[in-house]
Order: C-alpha cells, then sequence, then structure tokens
C-alpha cells in the first residue's frame, strides 16, 4: 500500500514517463525534440500582492490559479513542466508525439490560462476588494531538452534557447496580453485556423536576444464572444492584421504597445 501511494505520487509530481522511469529505479536519458512549443505565464503585479496578503493566501491563490491550469493542460494534452513561484511553464510536443498540432495545442491552452485566470480572484475570501487575476504569457517553439536534475529533491527540467525566448515573451509582454515569437506565429498558423495574429508594432528588445518581431495571439471564438453582433460571420477574420479581439477583451489594451 505505501508503495502504491508512493507510486500515485510521483505520477502526481512528473510527466508520465518521467514517474515510471524514477520508480523503476532506471536513469532517465534526456528527452531531445528538434522542435516543441514552450509556454511561459506569470501574475501581473504579484510582488504587490505578496506584500498586501498574508503568505498562506498567497498559497491559497496560486494553488487555486494552477489546477485550473492542471486541469487544462490535461484538457488540451499540454505538459505541465514546473511551476517556478507565479510563474507557470508547460510545453507540447515534449513528452507525447505531436508533431503536427503542437504550437495549436499550446495557443488554445494559453487562451483558455488566460480566461481562467480572469475568473480568480486573488482572495477567494474578498473576490471585490481583491480583484481578479491578471496574466503575461510568452509562447515560443524550437529545440528543446527535458530531463531529471539531481539525485534529490528531483525535478523534471526544461532546457535550451526556445525555454530563453518563451521566457522573453513573457517578460516583455503587456498585461492581460499572449505574446508569441515571429517563430511559433508561422507554425500556429498552419496548425490552427481559429487564433489570430497581430504583429506587435515595433517588436520588442528582449534581454540577451536583441530586437524581436512578435505577435499577439487571440482567439477568434473569444472574438465573437466579444464582438456579438457586430461581427459579420460570413466573413472571415483575418488571422495577421488589424483586427485584435483582446483590444476588447482586456480593459487596459488598447493604451498599450
Amino acid at each position: 500500500a505505501r508503495a502504491r501511494r508512493a507510486g500515485a505520487a510521483l505520477r502526481e509530481a512528473f510527466p508520465g514517463p518521467v514517474a515510471r522511469a524514477v520508480i523503476e529505479g532506471r536513469t532517465l536519458e534526456p528527452v531531445h525534440r528538434e522542435m516543441a512549443s514552450v509556454f511561459f505565464s506569470d501574475i501581473v503585479g504579484f510582488t504587490t500582492l505578496c506584500s498586501s496578503m498574508k503568505p498562506a493566501k498567497v498559497s491559497d491563490m496560486l494553488n487555486r490559479l494552477f489546477r485550473k491550469f492542471d486541469g487544462l493542460a490535461q484538457t488540451h494534452g499540454v505538459q505541465k513542466i514546473d511551476v517556478i513561484g507565479d510563474a507557470y511553464l508547460a510545453a507540447a510536443n515534449l513528452l507525447e508525439d505531436q508533431p503536427a498540432d503542437h504550437a495549436a495545442r499550446l495557443a488554445r491552452f494559453a487562451v483558455d490560462a488566460m480566461k481562467a485566470a480572469r475568473e480568480t480572484p486573488a482572495d477567494d475570501a474578498d473576490p471585490a476588494r481583491s480583484g481578479l487575476l491578471q496574466l503575461r504569457i510568452g509562447l515560443h517553439c524550437g529545440p528543446v531538452a527535458g530531463t531529471v536534475v539531481g539525485s534529490q529533491g528531483l525535478k523534471f527540467t526544461l532546457m535550451g534557447d526556445a525555454v530563453n525566448v518563451a521566457s522573453r515573451m513573457e517578460s516583455t509582454c503587456a498585461p492581460c496580453r499572449i505574446q508569441c515569437s515571429e517563430q511559433f506565429a508561422a507554425v500556429v498558423e498552419e496548425q490552427a485556423h481559429e487564433i489570430i495574429l497581430k504583429t506587435r508594432e515595433g517588436g520588442v528588445e528582449a534581454k540577451g536576444k536583441g530586437h524581436l518581431e512578435t505577435y499577439w495571439v487571440s482567439s477568434l471564438r473569444q472574438g465573437l464572444r466579444t464582438w456579438g453582433s457586430t461581427v459579420n460571420l460570413g466573413i472571415a477574420a483575418p488571422r495577421r492584421g488589424s483586427l485584435h479581439v483582446d483590444d476588447l477583451a482586456a480593459p487596459d489594451a488598447g493604451a498599450l504597445a
């Protein structure tokens, strides 16, 4: 019974193939992918929230939000990799073969994660005062490697320049927005026809990367709900161009570059 409980705990803590290797006492060889999609998110104003809330409240807030993310990851077939403070790291086409739709899966997951945050109060006991959570999300795709690091306090870690670029997409993102790299935009445009992309005017200056052209990401389904009867359903919305539904969905987005 104890072994079963330990095995169940490992399967909760690690992705399936990693948990099996740990349970069987095998050394896990690094998982290499020439093309995987990577998701990074963080909570807008997290430092301020931490200074105004008790640690137990912050822990409860993160637990409520990330339990939603975990459920969405299962729904979309995305692999949760790690949680670092308020940052959530996930990937697609890493531990499962998803070459045909990895970017589509991650973009859909990102849209739903943003929606989940907007429905999550910072303080569940006082939602009116604490307000709802806001995210910044970054997406990129490229070569990665994943492996278990260390011999104690085992942790599955994702490495590679694609992880760094996804992190830069998040850190340079505007509040309540999803920002992706030019490389991710090219892939998701082929894989997910309902996802709308809009060029970010002027791009971004990313630490260690210089100037990068980036795109705002949103969902056509979200756009139809936001625009309602003002959308002519007989005319296809552009996937790259002037239409960007988050300009309406996010109250403060219009003032941001």
